[in-house]
């Protein structure tokens, strides 16, 4: 009866990895997300790919503090390595006290939209801090 009580006391510690799932992916494709020359975290990104007929969305990426981003898979299960292409970019706040202008929010709208090559290495998108005023009004 001992044994069983040993088995008790230490199954649970010995599951404790049991229950994690698979680990994140690491991110693909890295950005830097400003604000005029400010950068905030909890901005979530929207990666979309301009095809024949409109966009199609192939991933995300979310800011850190200091503005950065990487990118992943919709699903989060992998990166997203950006491919020689016109790609358009939507915002969302998830947590950061910003509302964004409706143009920013539709990938047929949105600024935010880059001509990627090979040769490119870590795209900058921003939004002018100006707008801001703006959409208070």
């Amino acid at each position: 009866m001992k044994k069983f009580g040993l088995l008790m006391l230490f199954l649970p510690i010995l599951c404790l990895g049991c229950s994690q799932g698979p680990s994140p992916a690491k991110g693909g494709t890295p950005g830097i997300f400003r604000i005029g020359n400010s950068t905030t975290s909890e901005i979530l990104l929207h990666v979309h790919r301009k095809m024949p007929g409109g966009f199609e969305e192939i991933g995300f990426g979310q800011t850190a503090d200091d503005g950065s981003f990487v990118l992943y898979n919709p699903d989060a299960s992998s990166p997203l390595w950006l491919e020689s292409g016109h790609y358009s970019f939507t915002v969302e706040s998830i947590g950061a006290p910003l509302k964004f202008p409706k143009q920013y929010l539709t990938p047929q709208t949105s600024p935010l939209q880059i001509q990627w090559t090979d040769q490119d290495t870590l795209p900058t998108l921003e939004v002018p801090e100006a707008i801001f005023a703006v959409a208070k009004r």
